[in-house]
């Protein structure tokens, strides 16, 4: 496997997937109004934890770095795309693991965070209790995946970043040249193109020439 390549790929790929499941519906509860009665208010993963997002964003701009940088850049990228993964799952886990707190997602409505829409945003008087949360499990647990993948692609390219495309191939034709020019030398050692080429490989002939004569 191309880790140079795939590696960051499956990091963006990570991204853009965690960035579209936190817009799923994690948490959802009952809102208790004297004035305005009972309802229901739902939170999505992204205003439960503003975390995820910046990992989100994170995860996909390594993707972009990882296919830039050279090999040292891109065991950089392995370990910060690690923990960016880290962060990620973090929030997941404890919603999955513990519930969602009643009291933070009473904070949450009262700011308006769970709206998505900044000029319109949802909030719920001061006066409201906030009871029943319930958790769906589909949006955690697509993102701890993500998680995951993003984790294990991390570590991935840190342990194998792959080699420079460019160095090796130039490593490859400066062998390949030289054996070309140590096959010429043998055949036409007088050569003035032969001697010249030698002399730019930094082939030293004086020694040759005495042991040929």
């Amino acid at each position: 496997m191309n880790t140079r390549y795939v590696c960051p790929l499956a990091l963006g790929a990570a991204g853009v997937a965690s960035w579209l499941t936190s817009r799923l519906t994690w948490i959802t509860v009952t809102v208790s109004d004297d004035k305005a009665g009972q309802s229901q208010e739902t939170l999505t993963g992204a205003a439960w934890s503003t975390q995820m997002q910046i990992s989100s964003f994170v995860l996909i701009g390594l993707l972009l770095v990882g296919l830039i940088v050279k090999a040292t850049g891109r065991r950089v990228v392995g370990v910060v795309a690690a923990i960016a993964g880290a962060a990620l799952a973090y929030p997941p886990i404890m919603v999955l693991t513990q519930g969602a707190d009643a009291e933070r997602v009473r904070d949450i409505l009262l700011a308006g965070a769970a709206s998505a829409k900044a000029t319109d945003p949802v909030r719920i008087s001061q006066w409201a209790q906030v009871s029943e949360p319930s958790t769906s499990i589909v949006g955690p647990v697509l993102t701890v995946t993500c998680a995951v993948v993003a984790v294990v692609a991390g570590v991935l390219l840190a342990m194998r970043p792959g080699v420079d495309a460019q160095k090796t191939g130039m490593l490859e034709s400066t062998g390949t040249r030289r054996e070309q020019l140590e096959s010429d030398i043998e055949v036409a050692p007088d050569s003035e193109r032969v001697m010249w080429d030698a002399l730019d490989e930094g082939i030293d002939l004086t020694g040759r020439d005495e042991e040929r004569g």
